[in-house]
């Protein structure tokens, strides 16, 4: 992660922190357009370190709006370590979640939201789908 960190600040992105293995970056930025950032950060991996890989970008009111809208935190005494969200490059639509197949994976709930997917899982992430 050190070197992913190396590489965008070479780049100029600044307050870069990883975290964990993960892959997962936060960056500050005076672009304001996600997908410009995303390109910026796909085209600089492969030219470093040779993989094409998705750059999926999420703005702070992406982070936010996480809070306001997960139906799950409004459940009264929620384990918020069983609680997840996955976030995509497009904004799918509530009859999406058929396609994702997460009935399969009772008794975890999802729900969708734009680009975000709420996961409630029953154990734990460690124990589930």
């Amino acid at each position: 992660m050190e070197a992913l960190k190396t590489m965008l600040e070479n780049i100029g992105f600044q307050n870069v922190r990883t975290y964990v293995q993960s892959g997962n970056v936060f960056v500050d930025t005076d672009e304001e357009s996600p997908s410009k950032v995303g390109f910026m950060i796909k085209q600089e991996i492969f030219k470093v370190f040779g993989h094409d890989v998705p750059a999926v970008v999420i703005a702070k009111e992406d982070l936010e709006a996480c809070f306001k809208n997960s139906p799950f935190l409004k459940e009264k005494d929620l384990d918020t370590k069983k609680l997840y969200v996955a976030f995509v490059s497009i904004a799918l639509k509530s009859e999406n979640i058929n396609d994702l197949k997460i009935s399969q994976f009772k008794p975890d709930e999802a729900s969708i939201d734009g680009n975000r997917i709420f996961i409630l899982t029953l154990y734990g992430g460690a124990y589930s789908m």
